[in-house]
């Protein structure tokens, strides 16, 4: 779950200004688009744990963090300069994208979770976030590169939309509600 959010969060957070540039909006729009989509992890990092307390399920937010991932990126590429009553609609499909951003404290979320001991916390935290943050760092460079080998935004795009395949199965692999602990060596 790590990779694929991080990379899909780390990437967002370096190239959406320069998307939004190369689709028309000044330098200003674009870092106050870039502002606001930060700014939309906030609330989702308050909100998804306390819903995963609550319900008990995690299938779910992980899942819609997964659709509204994709489906804002999809309409960022599909629309980026429509306009519905003088608002320029790539903020209601930077505020999808953004709120995909629940998949990150989903994945902080599993590791108090699914795990019954502080010293399983701290194994799984070390093993998840290290190897996650890791290979989700390449999100941007990948992103990046893509985009400078092709000249298309759909092609980088296409590579945040493989990681959230990942993280797709990160979330059901995580899903079912057993511990780190109670599994066996092997």
């Amino acid at each position: 779950m790590f990779v694929g959010t991080s990379s899909n969060t780390f990437a967002m957070f370096t190239w959406l200004p320069r998307f939004v540039v190369d689709t028309g909006f000044s330098e200003h729009e674009a870092g106050a688009m870039l502002s606001f989509y930060a700014i939309l992890g906030l609330p989702v990092s308050l909100v998804v744990p306390l819903l995963v307390r609550r319900t008990g399920n995690t299938l779910v937010p992980g899942l819609c963090a997964v659709l509204l991932y994709g489906t804002g990126y999809l309409m960022l590429l599909q629309w980026p300069r429509e306009v519905l009553g003088g608002l320029p609609l790539v903020w209601v499909w930077i505020t999808i994208a953004g709120l995909g951003q629940a998949s990150f404290p989903l994945a902080l979320t599993l590791i108090n979770i699914r795990t019954r001991t502080t010293a399983g916390a701290g194994a799984l935290s070390g093993f998840g976030q290290g190897l996650g943050y890791l290979a989700g760092c390449a999100g941007p460079l990948m992103f990046g590169l893509l985009f400078g080998a092709t000249g298309n935004w759909w092609t980088s795009f296409g590579y945040l939309w493989l990681m959230l395949g990942v993280l797709a199965v990160g979330v059901l692999v995580t899903a079912p509600h057993r511990f780190m602990e109670d599994s066996g060596p092997g």
